[in-house]
């Protein structure tokens, strides 16, 4: 072979290396999944371990799985921040076989520091947070779940979260305790999110029932489902709408011995009123459909599908064209 075509293949040599290695460098330092798993005993032995541990450890990776192993866990208060936008799936799940071996609990400390919320997902980016949340009881606590947006900017929104086959118990403020709960699951401009098929037992204020909820959205959280859920036992609206919270969809849910005055509640805060301060609107486009109602109880009166509080237009607010809430085939079955 000539000289001159061995230097030239020498070359082609050479700039293959280089390419393949720099593959090789580009798929290794953007993995595609990262696990880490929490598990009573183990070196990570709490939730708020395992995401300090997914933060020290990220590497930019797609999707990122907690597994927490079964066991009881107790009065863990924790933060979620999904600040990566490269992560498309953050799922926190219990490895049992059913939610109720997985359980974090919030009830060992005295009633007047009772933990207020087991999980608080922040994420004010203006992009999907995509947070799944299964398998797993929260008992026990104030509140269980929180998606925060920003309330006042609509642009620093959270979305395409997922919480499923989860079940909530006792959750509220019982006892003595002077402080306040308004929900199980909050969300706060939060949107494109799916609830479904989780159980909600004795979510109550037993100082209140009035302003006690299954499933709060407020401000702005829009475009979400509600779905084959159960709810038993509930003592107030078990789902309020609030300010701007439109186009939502409640379907196919249960309701066992609920007491309140209706399933779902459309509200608002009117500046001027009642000490409120806040600017807010109506809600739109909302619907409650296919509801079961069932009872045990011969004297509990069965709630309303739906009802709305407060006026139906405010002059600062866009003209809505659509009903604030609409409620359709409920269906009531009495136990023997």
């Amino acid at each position: 072979m000539p000289f001159n075509s061995r230097l030239i293949c020498l070359g082609l040599m050479i700039l293959s290396v280089v390419f393949l290695g720099s593959t090789t460098a580009v798929a290794a330092s953007s993995p595609q999944s990262l696990t880490i798993r929490v598990a009573p005993g183990s070196a990570i032995s709490t939730l708020a371990a395992g995401i300090a541990e997914f933060r020290r450890r990220y590497r930019g990776e797609a999707e990122v799985r907690i597994a927490v192993a079964p066991g009881v866990y107790r009065n863990e208060t924790v933060v979620l921040d999904p600040f990566s936008p490269n992560i498309r799936k953050i799922v926190i799940a219990g490895s049992g076989k059913t939610p109720d071996q997985t359980i974090f609990d919030g009830s060992m400390v005295a009633p007047s520091s009772l933990p207020k919320s087991w999980l608080s997902i922040k994420a004010q980016y203006g992009r999907p947070s995509n947070v799944i949340i299964e398998n797993i009881t929260v008992r026990n606590y104030r509140q269980a779940i929180i998606f925060y947006g920003s309330k006042q900017n609509a642009a620093k929104w959270n979305g395409g979260n997922i919480v499923r086959n989860m079940s909530f118990r006792n959750i509220g403020v019982f006892g003595n305790n002077p402080g306040k709960s308004f929900s199980a699951i909050i969300l706060v401009n939060s949107r494109n999110n799916i609830i479904s098929n989780n159980y909600f037992f004795n979510i109550e204020n037993v100082n209140s029932c009035r302003g006690m909820h299954s499933i709060y959205l407020r401000s702005m959280s829009s475009n979400n489902r509600i779905e084959n859920n159960i709810f038993e036992k509930g003592c107030g609206d078990q789902i309020k709408f609030r300010d701007a919270s439109n186009n939502n969809i409640v379907s196919d849910n249960t309701f066992i011995n609920q007491s309140g005055f209706a399933l779902a509640v459309d509200s608002y805060c009117v500046k001027g009123r009642e000490g409120c301060a806040t600017t807010e609107c109506p809600s739109k486009g909302n619907s409650v459909l296919r509801s079961r109602v069932k009872s045990t109880d011969p004297t509990l009166a069965a709630p309303s599908t739906v009802r709305t509080v407060g006026p139906a237009a405010q002059q600062h607010c866009e003209a809505s064209f659509s009903p604030r809430l609409s409620g359709k085939q409920t269906l009531l079955e009495r136990i023997n």
